[in-house]
């Protein structure tokens, strides 16, 4: 029902709006959400150890999940992007037996074509045009079937050329806090169906009185549904994300972007090969002006997990 929820949420948007990475919830999710692997919520929310069982002890650094990927938007780009190339981090800083806290971070390399005028640095012809950061720590506890989670976490775009087109980039920036909730994976004849909410204030630069353009969204609902059949030995595998935002300057609008594609591997690594899309009113990139963009494309994702730890003297 959520991932029907998302679908018709995302088919009904007028518009989509700020650029904004979707963050992998397997990255970002202290309690373990991981598709393909017996490492989610199906104890009720509490973390869990490889076999997919209730874990007995507290465990210091449990598990960390590495993934890094590369998407080219072959089907729909634009001025700014041809492809980009992502590394995302999660580390599992502590674990018990109904809470968890992890620290992630995200270092992202946006390529575009070469603007006209400019002379492309070699027979490749796309340039480098800016590098985003994004990075948090987020905390879960148990409560009901799932766990309620509460995140600090931001994110930085840092422009590499100047201009393009005659125009100059933009550096936008934005700090936030979250609270959420991480829902019990739903499992059915092999259907597996994870979902991750978040809901939160994005602008805490108010407070520190920084003196940085504002991002257009104050509040934001963030919600991240993952959907897979583990019946067969290739996963077929379908990721939604949706940004509700309230605006500054009054209104709303949303971000929408997803993933359709296959998986192979286990709980130590996994191949995903995919096509996605990626829809905004604005990416906020460009001074002066609005830049909306629709990115479509494929894309490929390693991700490997390593698992273990070390126990500590607590006991519950």
């Amino acid at each position: 029902m959520v991932l029907i929820g998302v679908v018709l949420a995302c088919c009904s948007a007028g518009v989509v709006a700020a650029r904004d990475f979707f963050e992998l919830p397997e990255i970002v999710d202290p309690m373990g959400i991981e598709t393909g692997n017996q490492t989610g919520n199906q104890t009720g929310g509490r973390p869990v150890d490889g076999g997919g069982h209730a874990s007995p002890q507290t465990v210091f650094l449990p598990t960390t999940v590495t993934v890094l990927e590369y998407n080219s938007y072959s089907i729909a780009g634009n001025e700014s992007n041809s492809f980009d190339v992502r590394l995302h981090a999660g580390i599992t800083v502590y674990r018990g037996h109904r809470a968890a806290v992890n620290v992630h971070f995200g270092s992202y390399l946006i390529v575009g074509p070469v603007a006209p005028g400019d002379d492309p640095a070699s027979i490749a012809e796309w340039w480098m045009n800016a590098v985003y950061y994004s990075y948090g720590a987020v905390a879960g506890v148990a409560f009901g079937p799932g766990a309620v989670v509460a995140e600090y976490s931001r994110y930085s775009f840092h422009p590499l050329r100047n201009r393009l087109n005659g125009e100059f980039f933009n550096d936008p920036a934005g700090e936030s806090i979250r609270v959420g909730y991480s829902f019990p994976e739903y499992r059915r004849r092999g259907v597996v169906i994870s979902s991750l909410v978040r809901f939160g204030y994005l602008d805490l630069f108010d407070y520190w009185q920084a003196d940085i353009e504002k991002p257009r969204a104050r509040w934001t609902l963030r919600t991240n549904v993952v959907a897979s059949y583990e019946k067969t030995r290739v996963t077929p595998f379908i990721r939604l994300n949706l940004d509700a935002r309230a605006l500054r300057v009054g209104g709303f609008d949303a971000v929408f972007g997803g993933d359709l594609g296959v998986a192979a591997g286990g709980a130590a690594g996994r191949l995903e090969l995919y096509t996605s899309v990626y829809s905004t009113p604005d990416t906020e990139e460009i001074k002066g002006r609005t830049d909306p963009a629709f990115l479509a494309g494929f894309g490929v994702r390693f991700r490997g997990r390593s698992a273990g730890g070390t126990e500590t003297a607590f006991r519950r």
